[in-house]
């Protein structure tokens, strides 16, 4: 098997956040409703709570497909938002945008979990008997491959012309 190069990896990863970012915007679109009638809120006001996690998907995968730092920097930044699962007395948080295998140590001891869409959960004073610590595997797999593939810095873009020297 041949090594994927850095470019192919970008496009990977950058389809990935697209069609995370697309579920997340078709989720938020059927979910919106009922939640906004469920709290007795307007879907204006919910908006902008649920919609910036799949904006960002959306965005720096198009930008990462484009090509350019702002592209990796805004998927380095999507991918690190989805690597935490935290569950506590006083936050819960969770994240993922396309694909998740939320791995976790908690009250019950380690767990895990697949999930293939868009999740985006932050709740304030949850209810829970403990704490549940963990990451989303795939998004810690999905940065490290975006770290290795991004160039290194502005000489890897240009080219450099060399001077022979003879001693």
């Amino acid at each position: 098997m041949r090594p994927t190069s850095p470019v192919r990896t970008l496009k990977i990863i950058a389809w990935i956040e697209l069609l995370g970012g697309i579920a997340g915007a078709i989720m938020t679109a059927l979910v919106l409703p009922k939640l906004a009638a469920q709290s007795h809120v307007s879907t204006l006001r919910l908006l902008p709570w649920l919609a910036p996690p799949f904006v960002l998907s959306l965005v720096a995968g198009v930008l990462l497909l484009r090509g350019g730092a702002v592209g990796e920097i805004l998927s380095s930044i999507n991918l690190a938002l989805q690597v935490p699962v935290l569950v506590t007395p006083f936050l819960s948080y969770f994240f993922n945008s396309g694909l998740a295998l939320r791995m976790w140590i908690g009250p019950d001891g380690p767990g895990w979990f697949v999930f293939l869409g868009s999740q985006f959960h932050i709740s304030f004073a949850p209810r829970v008997p403990g704490i549940l610590i963990g990451v989303n595997a795939v998004a810690v797999t999905l940065l490290v491959w975006l770290i290795r593939a991004m160039p290194d810095g502005p000489a890897a873009t240009t080219r450099e012309i060399g001077v022979a020297h003879s001693a």
